[in-house]
């Protein structure tokens, strides 16, 4: 998902793209007189809108969902259903499924077998694939079905193959309904595989130093007289920290999510919450007017680099909307977050925007295959 930031460069044509690099030039020369004088502004008083305290972390939860064993249950029929079909059963079929149960069977069996989001990460790779499948009045033929799962594992296998880090860990696989017409459906897949294995902290508001100072997009890394770690921003660094866990169980002993939902965080839209914060001292100043960080139009280039206080109070609530937004018998996955630009008629805001990934969780145990091994040689979970 990191691709929108590019378009800070691309969208609006030459004209955005001079402007750009100007704004570029005037934040080298004004950053360091800019982060200096934050360094001088207490902004303890500047509350949120949601409670922001120092606590044990409520994210990470390792209790399974009050319906886990039924969904297990579901889970083992399915992959009965598709060892069946792979070894061409007469019995199997005639049994078609509709297309709602071929992508909560399809997501919910991958998981199971291949994932565990039980290991701590904070840096991991998302890819997206879409794939069609033939259906009749809502139904998915037999062959049809086996068809789909076998593409489902394969871009998954894709995925985790095509990766270079020393350690690699399937978290979770999405699988949507994308679009559905009379003779097929559209189904996207979502898979996220942590790409290193490091433990977290408990959840406080002080996570970062007083050396965080980062600029808010485009991967132009930190600011403030101190440049470095270019490849990341603001928004990138805030979702790593989000992301960051204790370990809540072993190879042996994991857990795996099914029924996953997604929930967005947009300073621009007021669904499924408004994040504006109603605690602001000065309303749009650029200092805090929204619980995730986001400018005005063409808004002044110190606004860019944001103070470590400003980058603990977005942490802070980004954790908080993620808990408190959490759906009734579900767990939190993961948090998709990245810079973005909006522009029109030469006017730019830049902002950070993301997804929240909640699901039910059930424990397994016994190790998760490697996404190469078929399902009928990988059965525990």
């Amino acid at each position: 998902m990191k691709k929108n930031k590019f378009n800070f460069f691309f969208r609006g044509g030459g004209r955005l793209l001079f402007g750009v690099i100007s704004l570029a030039c005037i934040t080298a020369i004004l950053g360091y007189i800019g982060c200096t004088r934050d360094k001088q502004i207490d902004r303890s008083n500047l509350q949120s809108g949601i409670t922001a305290q120092n606590n044990t972390s409520t994210l990470f939860n390792s209790a399974p969902a009050s319906d886990a064993e039924k969904l297990k249950a579901r889970i083992h029929l399915f992959r009965d259903r598709i060892k069946d079909l792979k070894v061409g059963a007469a019995e199997r079929n005639d049994e078609n499924m509709e297309v709602q149960d071929v992508k909560w069977n399809i997501e919910a069996l991958l998981n199971a077998t291949y994932a565990n989001a039980s290991l701590p990460y904070s840096k991991y790779s998302e890819e997206t694939n879409t794939f069609s499948v033939p259906v009749t009045n809502n139904v998915v033929a037999a062959n049809s079905l086996l068809l789909a799962y076998e593409m489902a594992q394969n871009y998954l296998s894709q995925h985790y193959y095509g990766l270079t880090s020393d350690f690699k860990n399937p978290v979770l696989i999405d699988v949507e309904v994308a679009s559905i017409t009379a003779s097929s459906v559209n189904l996207k897949m979502t898979t996220i595989i942590a790409t290193d294995n490091l433990n977290g902290p408990e959840m406080n508001c002080n996570v970062f130093t007083p050396m965080d100072y980062w600029y808010c997009n485009a991967g132009r890394g930190t600011c403030c007289g101190n440049p470095g770690n270019f490849g990341l921003d603001a928004a990138d660094v805030l979702r790593n920290a989000i992301n960051l866990r204790y370990p809540l169980g072993t190879l042996q002993n994991h857990s795996y999510f099914t029924d996953i939902e997604d929930i967005e965080i947009n300073p621009l839209h007021d669904k499924p919450f408004d994040i504006i914060n109603p605690n602001d001292v000065t309303p749009f100043d650029d200092k805090r007017d929204y619980l995730v960080f986001a400018t005005r139009v063409n808004s002044m280039p110190q606004t860019e680099c944001i103070n470590p206080v400003d980058m603990n109070w977005y942490y802070c609530n980004i954790y908080n909307i993620i808990t408190q937004a959490t759906p009734s018998g579900k767990g939190f996955i993961n948090l998709s977050f990245f810079d973005d630009v909006v522009t029109s008629g030469g006017n730019y805001r830049i902002f950070h925007r993301g997804h929240i990934k909640y699901g039910k969780s059930v424990q397994c145990p016994c190790p998760p295959c490697p996404p190469n091994v078929p399902v009928s040689d990988c059965n525990c979970c």
